[in-house]
């Protein structure tokens, strides 16, 4: 892993510079979404019609790109807050594709998702690594998807 600040995407995070934010290298970035996704596909839409991201209970608690748009973050910050109960000092990965993953903390994530959603904003997929079994999407239309598995 190496510090986002150190990354092709150091751009995007240039104010946040005191924050542990890690790019992982492509090694561990397709060990890690093979662990919480899938082992073969590469991206939310290469996975198969009877993955759970693709069958569970989806629940879309807001939409995102308006406030995107409006460089408002508050409003989709408290969204993920109030709807997603993870622990604030959780690992989450942002997972752009089976190569570009960010680790961080759940709370740096409800802080700056914006950051991570300019770096990829088509369907990336997060997850924490307590809860493996649920999953947050921004999808293309602009919803928020939070997602469970319906087997749990």
């Amino acid at each position: 892993m190496v510090s986002v600040h150190k990354s092709v995407y150091s751009d995007y995070f240039i104010d946040l510079r005191d924050l542990d934010i890690e790019l992982c290298d492509e090694t561990f970035a397709s060990k890690k979404f093979s662990e919480l996704v899938d082992m073969k596909a590469n991206s939310y839409f290469h996975l198969p019609n009877d993955h759970w991201l693709v069958t569970g209970i989806i629940t879309i608690i807001g939409n995102w790109i308006d406030s995107y748009n409006a460089d408002n973050n508050e409003s989709v910050s408290s969204i993920l807050k109030n709807h997603i109960k993870w622990d604030e000092n959780d690992d989450v990965y942002f997972m752009a594709k089976r190569s570009i993953v960010f680790r961080i903390s759940w709370k740096i994530f409800i802080m700056h998702w914006d950051l991570f959603v300019a770096c990829e904003d088509d369907c990336p997929i997060i997850m924490s690594t307590v809860h493996k079994k649920e999953a947050l999407i921004f999808t293309p239309t602009g919803k928020l998807h939070f997602i469970r598995d319906s087997s749990i």
